[in-house]
């Protein structure tokens, strides 16, 4: 696995688009970043977000099996749903690509493909406080809010990297 980290980055996901054909001789990149500046959401929507206040990034792998391409955000929802899981906290999947807690968005993932490589990025609020979530058009909440807690974002990822390519999806890539 490669890893690139960003202090600073426009988007994860822009950057692994712009990067796609360096990025394709690795089986699997990582790329994560503390502030993006101008993230993304699905439909092309701004991810809002202070520096250090949310778990920010992108996975650049191959895809094996293209019937699963309509269904990875749900499988990265799951996996992540899975590495929040001891903390016994009321999270939902909303379709298409968001986890939820009592109807305010935890986190927004979007996936697409790019040169033959599959791109998936989460965006996963983490330490916000409530007025910072106020500039954000939907209802929102973060880990810090639900549970008084600044949960490390390194053991979360590295979670996440396990329910998704090893436990939620073993089939989803080759070569990992």
């Amino acid at each position: 696995m490669k890893r690139l980290h960003f202090k600073t980055i426009d988007s994860t996901h822009l950057y692994a688009k712009r990067s796609i054909n360096r990025l394709k001789s690795f089986p699997l990149t990582v790329i994560t970043a503390d502030f993006q500046t101008g993230g993304i959401g699905r439909r092309l929507d701004r991810w809002i977000s202070s520096e250090q206040s949310s778990l920010l990034l992108s996975f650049v792998y191959p895809l094996a099996n293209k019937e699963l391409m309509p269904h990875i955000s749900k499988y990265c929802a799951n996996a992540l749903k899975k590495a929040l899981s001891t903390l016994d906290l009321p999270i939902t999947f909303k379709y298409p690509n968001d986890l939820m807690i009592n109807g305010k968005k935890l986190s927004g993932i979007i996936s697409e493909t790019c040169e033959g490589m599959m791109i998936t990025s989460v965006g996963l609020n983490l330490y916000q406080e409530q007025e910072e979530l106020q500039a954000i058009d939907q209802p929102a909440t973060s880990l810090f809010i639900e549970t008084g807690k600044r949960l490390p974002s390194e053991k979360i990822l590295r979670l996440l990297l396990h329910h998704f390519f090893l436990g939620i999806a073993p089939n989803l890539s080759k070569g990992l």
